[in-house]
């Protein structure tokens, strides 16, 4: 059984543009896509990060823009593609 690609914390905050302090924020107040722990280190199932974009709805082109570029625009394949990138403990 092949092991899921688990995404850390700053991996996620940079996948939706956003702090990494706003996604501990939304861990602690049940916001944000669920998260699981793995022994000491919080990490997300990139496919739950992806249900929980969907889920926020649609929106327009404007909406969808942040300081650091678009929110989620690329598909699932080409943004986990990276595997030699070192995002640090989360």
């Amino acid at each position: 059984m092949p092991v899921e690609k688990l995404l850390t914390t700053t991996r996620v905050a940079e996948l939706l543009g956003v702090p990494t302090s706003t996604v501990a924020r939304w861990r602690h107040t049940d916001y944000g896509p669920p998260s699981i722990r793995v022994g000491k280190h919080r990490r997300y199932r990139a496919a739950d990060v992806y249900q929980w974009i969907a889920e926020q709805g649609r929106t327009t082109p404007s909406d969808a823009e942040s300081a650091n570029g678009p929110v989620a625009a690329e598909p699932l394949a080409e943004l986990l593609a990276d595997e030699s990138r070192d995002y640090g403990p989360s």
